[in-house]
């Protein structure tokens, strides 16, 4: 698993003062991306792109508001990794440990030469196992 703090500010929401529904989308991606980075990873996923990997699926479920200045814990996890597409899934929790939502994705590695559906490569696996 993997940890990570945010802040939800005024952009992040709506009129209602809860957060943007797709707002948890991208902050469940920079958690991704600050996953990469502290894994050394981040350079050969997001820009040496032999191999890409698309999201094909987003799913979320909202469990509780999430408010303007809400201090949230997001939570990374693998849920499942196969041979051409792994799975994770983000919790979003309040400092008191109160689940506000959960968001999976789905990520497929495609030959970006090619464009079409290849094997997730040894070193990114071997990261993506250290979530669970």
């Amino acid at each position: 698993m993997f940890s990570s703090n945010r802040t939800i500010g005024f952009p992040d929401c709506d009129f209602a003062g809860v957060i943007f529904f797709p707002k948890v989308f991208e902050l469940a991606h920079s958690v991704f991306e600050e996953f990469m980075h502290v894994s050394g990873y981040y350079k050969e996923y997001f820009i040496n792109r032999k191999i890409v990997y698309p999201i094909i699926h987003a799913d979320v479920s909202f469990l509780n508001p999430i408010k303007i200045g809400d201090s949230i814990i997001i939570m990374l996890s693998l849920k499942s990794i196969r041979s051409s597409s792994f799975e994770v899934e983000y919790e979003f929790s309040s400092s008191n440990s109160e689940l506000k939502a959960i968001v999976t994705t789905v990520h497929c590695a495609v030959d970006s030469v090619h464009e079409n559906k290849t094997e997730i490569c040894d070193q990114l696996r071997e990261i993506l196992e250290k979530l669970k």
